[in-house]
């Protein structure tokens, strides 16, 4: 069995898409593009928040304002004397905390300034100093060493700790940095001292965090430092305050650096350095930081979304498959918003949204496009006619039926017929495209005709599920009209991969209701036509008319035969009936869609689905049978193909048949009794001796 062949079954496509799309969302975990949707994922849902000031801190901007105000040298350290004097006015005002964002690994010009600054540190005693990093390559090993503050402010303070930004390839921060094994970073030092909780848990302060951002560049409240000491009375009590460079300034004599936010996409202003280490500050000692699915949660997360994805939406409808891809991205936009803002997780869910529902989307899309496509060559093709006397062999063309000895079927069977319960399968009498039929005897002796249906016989289920449809519609009713064909048993067998049905066997074209297995050939209208047409119109209008009444049974419980040709139109004890039922469905309902099947020269203009289009169809046979044989050869004829000498009752014929075939359905018959009368009105033209030959 090759892949082409497992894949007809729904069952395996939607097996194979869910693999597919879940191996998908793996890979691009570690693919550049894994990247991008990762950074995705984690900015797309501080869209939604709303930007939260906290009123805790404050931010002291050593600005341009500042740098003229203060008249500072370009390019020079600041006057140290400057950090001493608001650190102690910081103090008198109650400040909680001082974090200088700033780096004091050398000694200043002015040995008494920094004395004074160190002074200053200790009369506070909760001061936290910047470390400088560097990336030194020694040996070949790239690593991260902290150089620490000058000795002097080092002696006056023990918490320090290296600052630096996680800085990412499009200018963004969104990872915390934690420091190096040995040294906590500078923003968990301060948020120890915060929150004693913090180090009281033995927290690990090199466990990944994710930074939660309170709003764009300018959220968090700030003070210009030339006028940090002129603030009301009260304004620093029991905050912390942060103090450092503003960006784009060039005159604060350190570091000075700017980051993208999530809010860049939509023209929101950059964050600087000092709000960025406030920010990380605040994540720790708050504890509202990210923190990210486990890798292994995180996958199989993945694996179940694309699973779900791949597998259910290539099991229903092109339809529904859209509805549903729309609904399974939202729902997963919504559990990503449930997770950020509730338990402050993140996951990387673009993956499912962009990517992995997208594609078992086109997976979906994709195999009904083929099956839509195996669909229409099906119905472009010619229905082979299951009664002909020379069915089309599956390799192509067409080659006469022999009689092959009996088959039993508790004998070797090499064709791998299925069991046919009490039933002995004789001869192969009919292959058309959608199924075999065998004559058969039951365990009386009496004859009957099985057709077997085969899903390997169709490239995917559709026709297959079509032609069981039919029967189910079919079957409760067969037995109830004369002009029907009987359906006597409905089988499945799961092993063989096929169903099969037993209906009352045809006449013997030459012994009629006499059956010789060894010489059976079923009699249909398609023979008789091919041997002595055109027939006298009075056999036309008694068989049209036979015809029209078990139509009108037919449509009177709702349903559609679809394919009314001579080929299957059999005769039963000489009776004509409908056969080969696997097309019959509803009567189409007004909007209601019905599949384009039956056979090129019997279909309506307007398709097929109504009552109507059945009586076009059985006008096209009364034309069949009033033609002469050289117009009949090729498509159905017109209903004055072959016209001869003008009679009453050809002619009332020709005008039934027309009527029947009218182009506009509304001007057809408007039923199967009606234009059954209208065949019976012609009977009125015979002659006196019977009818016309």
């Amino acid at each position: 069995m090759n892949l082409a062949t497992i894949l007809r079954h729904k069952k395996a496509r939607a097996a194979l898409g869910g693999v597919l799309v879940a191996l998908l969302g793996w890979q691009l975990c570690w693919l550049p593009a894994g990247g991008y949707l990762a950074r995705v994922s984690y900015d797309l849902p501080f869209v939604f928040a709303e930007s939260a000031t906290p009123t805790n801190l404050v931010l002291v901007e050593m600005d341009e304002v500042s740098y003229t105000d203060l008249r500072q040298t370009p390019g020079a350290v600041w006057d140290r004397r400057l950090h001493a004097g608001l650190l102690d006015h910081l103090r008198a005002e109650g400040a909680s905390l001082v974090v200088f964002d700033l780096i004091f690994n050398d000694a200043g010009t002015d040995a008494a300034a920094d004395q004074e600054m160190a002074q200053a540190i200790r009369r506070h005693g909760r001061v936290v100093l910047a470390a400088d990093k560097l990336n030194p390559g020694i040996n070949g090993i790239v690593g991260l060493r902290v150089v620490p503050p000058n000795d002097l402010f080092r002696a006056a303070t023990t918490n320090w700790g290296p600052a630096k930004a996680e800085l990412e390839e499009d200018g963004a921060v969104r990872k915390i940095f934690a420091g190096t094994e040995q040294k906590p970073a500078m923003f968990w030092v301060a948020a120890a001292l915060a929150n004693p909780a913090l180090r009281q848990a033995g927290a690990d302060h090199l466990a990944p965090r994710w930074v939660r951002y309170y709003g764009p560049g300018g959220t968090l409240s700030r003070v210009s430092y030339s006028l940090a000491t002129n603030q009301p009375a009260g304004f620093y009590r029991g905050k912390t305050v942060f103090i450092g460079g503003r960006p784009r300034t060039g005159f604060a004599g350190d570091e000075v650096d700017e980051f993208v936010t999530p809010w860049r996409r939509q023209g929101q202003s950059q964050i600087s350095g000092l709000e960025l280490t406030a920010t990380e500050f605040l994540n720790l000692s708050r504890g509202d930081f990210l923190t990210r699915l486990p890798t292994a949660g995180e996958f199989l997360l993945l694996a179940c979304m694309g699973i779900l994805a791949g597998a259910g939406l290539v099991s229903v409808r092109s339809w529904w498959a859209v509805l549903l891809a729309v609904a399974g991205a939202i729902a997963v936009v919504a559990l990503a918003l449930v997770l950020f803002f509730s338990c402050n997780v993140w996951f990387v869910w673009s993956v499912t949204v962009l990517v992995q529902i997208p594609c078992a989307l086109a997976w979906s899309l994709g195999w009904q496009w083929w099956q839509l496509k195996k669909e229409k060559d099906w119905l472009d093709a010619p229905l082979a006619d299951l009664w002909d006397a020379t069915p089309a062999t599956p390799g192509g063309g067409s080659s006469r039926l022999v009689a092959p000895a009996a088959i039993s079927v508790g004998a070797s069977n090499p064709e791998g017929l299925p069991a046919i319960p009490d039933h002995e399968l004789l001869r192969l009498v009919g292959r058309g495209a959608y199924g075999d039929v065998w004559l058969a005897r039951d365990v009386l002796g009496s004859f009957h005709a099985v057709k077997i249906i085969r899903r390997a016989a169709f490239d995917h289920a559709d026709p297959y599920d079509r032609e069981f449809r039919g029967l189910q519609k079919f079957t409760p009713i067969s037995r109830a009209h004369p002009g029907l064909v009987h359906i006597l048993h409905v089988g499945r067998n799961v092993a063989a991969d096929c169903f099969y049905y037993v209906m009352e066997a045809g006449d013997d074209e030459k012994s009629g209701a006499k059956i010789d297995p060894a010489t059976y050939s079923a009699r249909n209208l398609g023979r008789d036509l091919h041997r002595r047409a055109p027939l006298p119109v009075d056999e036309c209008v008694e068989l049209g008319a036979a015809l029209c009444d078990a139509l009108e049974f037919l449509h009177g419980q709702g349903l559609i035969h679809r394919d009314i040709k001579p080929a299957n139109i059999i005769f039963v004890n000489g009776r004509p009936k409908l056969a080969d039922i696997g097309l019959v469905t509803e009567i189409r309902l007004q909007r209601q869609r019905v599949s384009l099947v039956g056979t090129e020269g019997y279909l309506p203009p307007e398709g097929p689905g109504t009552a109507a289009g059945d009586l076009f169809a059985l006008g096209k046979v009364l034309a069949e049978m009033i033609a002469p044989r050289p117009a009949r050869e090729g498509a159905p004829g017109s209903p004055d193909a072959g016209a001869t000498p003008a009679d009453p009752a050809r002619e009332k014929l020709r005008a039934v048949i027309s009527q029947a075939c009218a182009q506009n359905p509304a001007t057809r018959f408007a039923s199967a009794g009606a234009m059954r009368e209208a065949l019976r009105a012609v009977q009125n033209n015979f002659p006196a001796g019977g009818g016309e030959n």
